[in-house]
């Protein structure tokens, strides 16, 4: 019997609860940061915490997302085979990336230059983070895999309220700058296995019984992409705030990082994308359902999105007089960028489709795109613009990115094809949706 996906109002308001006392927790976090840390402190810690990601690619190789996609599929056939043996070789593949990372920053430290001009209390707590980083991925995996959307939304909440308290006493309380900073996002994630004690023991047996079998399949085939568009990923992110310090300086670092942050507050308040990965990969076979969800989740979330993409725009100026005055240069920064967000209603299902119909191909061609676009327009219009040259170049990415993607699914399956009728109408599901997202019920 094929399992059934819980309502996705149900679903997805656990996640934007959890979401946003995350977004919330980085509302609170950048407040802190940016009154208490100087210009260059705050700086180094973006640069650190850009280069995290490169951490999160060496030790699971951005399997995770396509793992959940698979193991979902696996589960709405029914099939016998769906004996953990997928996650046992992911999480080993992340221990032996963790492992291996470990060792390199211990060399580092013994013959790397820049690594010796750091402060050991600042390399040492900058490793502790960094080997910390993969911790939330896997337990958002393993419950992902599970569909348990409800620990989902506590674990998002713990990490939150954790790095918030230790941002409030080690940077605003204790006055220990990037140090103190550093040891909070350790601990943050590292309190995780509290909640989620699982992936511990789903460790211990992929270590026990080692096999990565599943996992070299899964490379050898569309993971390939997934690993190459993740790499373009996480190239994308990391290149950014070093290219900005390259041309502008540290203070444009500092403004586009904190209006990038806070658009990325509301936007990640509806994580559809989460929720729907396991969903529609477990519905890939049903193409009428697949294409009512598909218009569904487009049109809920492009007006749910374009809301607070309005009321962005209009509050930035109060929120950052009464917030970050330092940073009122980052106000037309937010105003082009908040333009972004009526793009991410069709966006989110979009990256569902790409792992339900094995797309990963298309997903990493469309990914080099958006690293092609920051480097080819973006980039030109910040030596020409300054940083409100980045800012448009963001939301060009932001709008092309999505039509491109949209071709590709349409040509692959043409039942996805969408009208006006699909953006306009308001019909019993969107009602549904609203109930059981709104009321839980």
């Amino acid at each position: 019997m094929r399992p059934v996906p819980p309502p996705i109002g149900a679903g997805l308001r656990h996640l934007t609860v959890g979401a946003a006392i995350e977004r919330a927790s980085t509302f609170v976090n950048a407040l802190i940061l940016l009154r208490f840390l100087p210009p260059a402190e705050y700086g180094t810690l973006v640069l650190i915490y850009s280069l995290y990601g490169l951490l999160a690619l060496i030790a699971g190789l951005g399997q995770g997302e396509l793992v959940v996609a698979r193991r979902a599929q696996a589960r709405g056939r029914g099939s016998r085979e769906d004996d953990r043996s997928l996650l046992s070789a992911y999480l080993l593949l992340v221990a032996g990336g963790l492992a291996g990372s470990l060792l390199l920053a211990v060399l580092a430290r013994e013959v790397w230059p820049a690594a010796q001009s750091m402060s050991p209390s600042i390399y040492w707590l900058a490793v502790a983070g960094a080997v910390c980083v993969p911790i939330r991925s896997v337990a958002l995996t393993y419950l992902s895999v599970e569909q348990d959307f409800r620990r989902i939304k506590l674990v998002d909440i713990l990490r939150s309220v954790t790095l918030a308290a230790g941002y409030l006493v080690g940077v605003g309380v204790l006055q220990r700058g990037v140090p103190a900073a550093l040891a909070a996002y350790a601990f943050s994630s590292a309190v995780i296995f509290f909640l989620v004690p699982e992936i511990l023991l789903e460790a211990a047996r992929a270590i026990v019984r080692p096999t990565l079998a599943p996992m070299l399949r899964l490379l050898a085939g569309e993971g390939k992409f997934q690993l190459m568009r993740t790499g373009v990923t996480t190239a994308h992110g990391t290149l950014r705030p070093w290219l900005i310090q390259l041309v502008l300086g540290p203070e444009a670092v500092a403004l586009f990082t904190a209006a990038k942050t806070i658009v990325a507050i509301p936007g990640d308040l509806l994580p559809f994308k989460e929720y729907l990965i396991p969903v529609m990969s477990q519905e890939s076979d049903q193409p009428e359902q697949l294409r009512r969800r598909y218009a569904s989740t487009v049109r809920q979330g492009t007006w749910l999105f374009a809301g607070i993409a309005a009321a962005l725009i209009a509050l930035a100026p109060w929120l950052f007089g009464v917030f970050f005055p330092r940073y009122a240069e980052a106000v037309p920064l937010i105003r082009w960028m908040a333009l972004s967000l009526l793009f991410a209603g069709m966006a989110s299902p979009q990256l569902a489709l790409f792992y339900a119909l094995q797309l990963q191909g298309a997903y990493f061609l469309t990914t080099a795109l958006s690293l092609a676009i920051m480097l080819v327009i973006a980039f030109p219009l910040m030596v020409w613009l300054g940083i409100s040259g980045m800012a448009i170049g963001f939301v060009i990415n932001s709008a092309v990115v999505p039509l491109v993607r949209h071709l590709i699914l349409r040509r692959r399956v043409p039942g996805l094809s969408l009208i006006s009728r699909d953006w306009l109408r308001f019909g019993p599901e969107d009602r549904a949706f609203l109930r059981e997202f709104l009321a839980g019920r």
